[in-house]
Order: C-alpha cells, then sequence, then structure tokens
C-alpha cells in the first residue's frame, strides 16, 4: 500500500470517528503496522471497523489485524509451497531444504522462525512476510545456481 493509499483510507476513518480521534502521531503509529499491507486489504478493515465500531478503533485494533492478516497470508503460502512441492514444481527445493538441513519445507519455516526469535528474542509482527521472502531468496539463489 502506498503512503497516499493509507492516508485516503484514515480519511475515511477519520470523518467517522473524528479528528481528534487520530491525530498525527496515532495516525503514524497505524501506519507502521499496516505499511505493508495490500490496499483491498486495509479498505475492507476500515470498511468493517467504519461498519461495526462506535468508538475509534486504536492502534491496537489496527496491530492486531495486520497480524492476523500476516498470519492467514503467510498459512496461504505455505500451504501453496506445500502443494506446489507434492507435484514437483519446485525446481531444486530439496536440494535446497537439504543443504540447511531441513526435513520439509515446515521445518524450514519453522528454523527460520527460531533464528528470528534468538536475533530479537522474540517474533515481531513483520516477520512473518520476512520469513517467506528470506526463504524465497534462497530458493531463487539455489536454482539460479543450479542453472
Amino acid at each position: 500500500m502506498l503512503p497516499f493509499e493509507f492516508e485516503g483510507q484514515m480519511k475515511r476513518m477519520i470523518d467517522v470517528f473524528g479528528k481528534g480521534a487520530y491525530p498525527g502521531e496515532r495516525v503514524a503509529l497505524i501506519w507502521k503496522q499496516v505499511c505493508d499491507m495490500e490496499l483491498p486489504w486495509f479498505a475492507r478493515l476500515c470498511d468493517r471497523m467504519i461498519g461495526d465500531m462506535r468508538q475509534a478503533p486504536l492502534v491496537s485494533e489496527f496491530r492486531e489485524a495486520a497480524y492476523k492478516e500476516r498470519q492467514t497470508k503467510f498459512n496461504r503460502e505455505t500451504e501453496d509451497a506445500t502443494k506446489r512441492w507434492d507435484t514437483g514444481e519446485f525446481n531444486g527445493l530439496q536440494d535446497y531444504l537439504k543443504s540447511i538441513g531441513a526435513t520439509s519445507l515446515q521445518n524450514a519455516v519453522e528454523q527460520e522462525v527460531w533464528k528470528l526469535r534468538h536475533e530479537t528474542n522474540e517474533i515481531p509482527d513483520h516477520s512473518y512476510p520476512k520469513i517467506v521472502n528470506e526463504l524465497s531468496k534462497r530458493l531463487n539463489t539455489l536454482n539460479q545456481e543450479n542453472t
């Protein structure tokens, strides 16, 4: 989502809940929570909040919604990758998994989660896209080396 798209959705929120509910600092904190999300998802979230909430949603509600969406997206991508694995569509993935000592794609993800935990002592909300991106980069590098 681009900043101007985010601002358009926040204008809708301000129109409904009032300018006092969303001072600049709060809007900036919300942006930090959702900046990596896609506009259609954020627009649906704003629709839901406008339609269902009597009081202005706080940063924590945006954070929780973004976290759930990231988990859903991560699970969907993992399931898709597993299906592609089962059909043999991934060239070189098996070699890559062996090279990192993983027995499955799920095991590779668990290893990345473990590494992140030990790097930061926690898994921040934004780490799931980081895990998927890191695995994807490594797979692309392996595929390029094999061609």
